[in-house]
């Protein structure tokens, strides 16, 4: 197995935890020291992530890539795929999960709503 396969094999493990790492924050409400100190825990993650050739795929207010994100929901229309080939909305509206990619190649598609 090469080096590359590892880091892709550790990070499809790693980033559920950081997504809910995430958003366990989002959700956490005071701005305790606790939660400031976790703060600074995901921030650090985030970090390691970067330097290791991970980028977060961008998403609410971009326009609709099937590439790199994957439609869950319509906002508009319960047929997912009509939504996602709309030319005239193919906004992304909320990101449902984070999406990555590992030096430029998609390893989790980001799930959206357009």
């Amino acid at each position: 197995m090469c080096s590359s396969d590892l880091n892709a094999d550790i990070l499809i493990q790693l980033l559920p935890v950081y997504d809910n790492l995430k958003l366990a924050l989002k959700h956490a409400g005071k701005r305790s020291d606790w939660v400031i100190g976790v703060e600074h825990v995901a921030n650090q993650f985030r970090k390691v992530l970067e330097e290791n050739g991970v980028e977060e795929i961008e998403t609410v207010g971009q326009e609709f890539d099937p590439e790199i994100h994957e439609a869950v929901k319509s906002h508009n229309t319960e047929n997912y795929q009509q939504a996602a080939e709309s030319e005239r909305d193919n906004i992304i509206k909320k990101e449902i999960r984070a999406g990555y990619k590992l030096n430029g190649k998609v390893i989790f598609p980001a799930k959206v709503i357009v």
